[in-house]
């Protein structure tokens, strides 16, 4: 059995390296068996025996492979390493000689598995076709794994230009729970639902070669747009010189401490709290409190400087509306790897003595620009008689990006748990879609038996606690 199954993915091993035409060994050195660097592996689902859905002979496994072909082509012209796991019809679970499982659908998925195992891609994608009891149900949905923040992106990221295509503004992508690939592939994952077979127009789409390209197109940009996103995160991550800090102790280091603030107290109260970035906004943040106003709600608002001093009666208004003011330092610099200690207390500690001019309120709370930390602005911020609070992982609402209102909306309130901290922004380049989307989730919310609060509301500490600079 070992035998066979080392054949097997020598095999594999061979047509890859060959396909993806791997450098070439130094002189004098005898070569391994050479796998290429893989940034996508696209999973055409099911396959051979395994037909998937079906509308009278339109069969999902034949949907699945022409998108998938579609996707590889398409971002093989981008210049992206795609990887393949079939090219023609047949079930994966006939390679699988290695599991031992009477059952042809684990070893199905089992072999998908051991090919993202195997190439180690930077995502795995995997395409199939949807459907439903009735007509009515209808467009794209993708699914990622919970507890995946890059495999959540990335599903934000193609649903989104999914949603472009379709029509569809207001869905958000779906946490797939029980799915044995977005429970066991390692790397960011996604099921691409990209139509219902049961739909009239859907179905004509899926069986179109032309809208089969614009499928894959749509599904292409929103992996190049993920993976630019991440390397504008890794960007700023080496900026603050991340590689060599001792953030690699983890967010249960700083969380135990006490030092970091991700969430509010997960009991069983539902408060959640909403906080905005980036402001005051002559535009945006008048509107916001206007509607935070007409809902009866209270947040927390970390204020960058520079835009306090032009903006001061917004930064009034806020304190005299019970909002709670926070910092987001004086002028939005990211901290990079040779800022020192000082300048970080200097951009803290500026932006509370204005803000403590205009509102006679001291800052207790402090968010870095982008979320970046390391022990040097932690200890700056201990320093400055601040706490760092960031946000909840599971409601990143990426508003910002313009994802379109009815997406953040659902994303609140799909993701709703008792201490959220929610990221919002009170002002964004374009036009914002948050104020639109406040009116939307907060009803639904309160609805729901959730109450808004702010964060010293959420963390029982008292907003004058901090400590004037003199």
């Amino acid at each position: 059995m070992k035998s066979r199954n080392l054949q097997r993915m020598t095999l594999i091993a061979m047509i890859a390296a060959v396909l993806f035409q791997p450098p070439a060994a130094k002189a004098g050195t005898e070569p391994d068996i050479l796998l290429p660097e893989c940034d996508v592996l696209i999973d055409a689902g099911h396959g051979g025996v395994d037909g998937g859905t079906s509308h009278g002979s339109l069969l999902e496994k034949h949907i699945n492979l022409e998108i998938s072909k579609y996707l590889y082509e398409e971002l093989t012209r981008r210049k992206m390493k795609a990887a393949l796991n079939r090219t023609s019809d047949y079930a994966l679970s006939d390679d699988n000689h290695w599991l031992g499982s009477r059952s042809r659908h684990l070893r199905d998925l089992a072999q998908r598995k051991g090919l993202a195992d195997l190439l180690k891609p930077k995502m795995f994608v995997s395409i199939h076709t949807n459907w439903a009891a009735g007509p009515r149900d209808s467009g794209p949905y993708v699914l990622y794994n919970k507890k995946s923040e890059d495999g959540r992106s990335l599903a934000v990221s193609i649903q989104q230009n999914l949603n472009k295509l379709y029509g569809t503004e207001a869905r958000s992508p779906v946490r797939g729970r029980t799915y044995y690939i977005l429970n066991r592939v390692e790397q960011p994952s996604v099921i691409v639902e990209a139509g219902f077979i049961s739909n009239p127009r859907d179905r004509s789409w899926l069986n179109s070669k032309h809208k089969q390209k614009q499928i894959a197109a749509s599904i292409a940009d929103g992996i190049e747009q993920f993976i630019k996103k991440t390397q504008q995160t890794k960007e700023l991550e080496a900026l603050a010189g991340f590689e060599d800090s001792p953030r690699k102790k983890g967010r249960p280091y700083y969380e135990r401490r006490g030092y970091i603030t991700w969430d509010g107290p997960r009991n069983h109260s539902k408060r959640i709290a909403l906080t905005f970035d980036d402001g005051p906004d002559e535009k945006e943040t008048e509107q916001i409190l206007d509607v935070l106003q007409k809902h009866q709600v209270k947040a927390t608002f970390f204020i960058v400087g520079k835009q306090a001093e032009k903006h001061p009666e917004l930064v009034l208004r806020e304190a005299n509306e019970g909002h709670e003011l926070a910092n987001h330092t004086y002028s939005h610099k990211y901290f990079t790897k040779n800022i020192t200690e000082r300048e970080i207390r200097d951009e803290i500690e500026d932006n509370q003595k204005l803000i403590f001019s205009i509102t006679g309120k001291m800052t207790t709370y402090f968010r870095p620009p982008a979320g970046i930390y390391n022990e040097k602005i932690v200890n700056a911020t201990l320093k400055a008689g601040h706490r760092m609070v960031l946000w909840s992982w599971n409601q990143e609402t990426l508003d910002w990006d313009l994802p379109g209102s009815h997406t953040i909306a659902n994303h609140v309130v799909k993701n709703a748990k008792g201490g959220d901290i929610v990221l919002l922004h009170d002002r964004v380049t374009g036009k914002s879609q948050t104020i639109a989307a406040l009116d939307q989730l907060i009803p639904t919310l309160k609805e729901q038996g959730y109450t808004f609060v702010t964060l010293s509301e959420m963390l029982k500490r008292s907003p004058s606690e901090g400590t004037p600079m003199k």
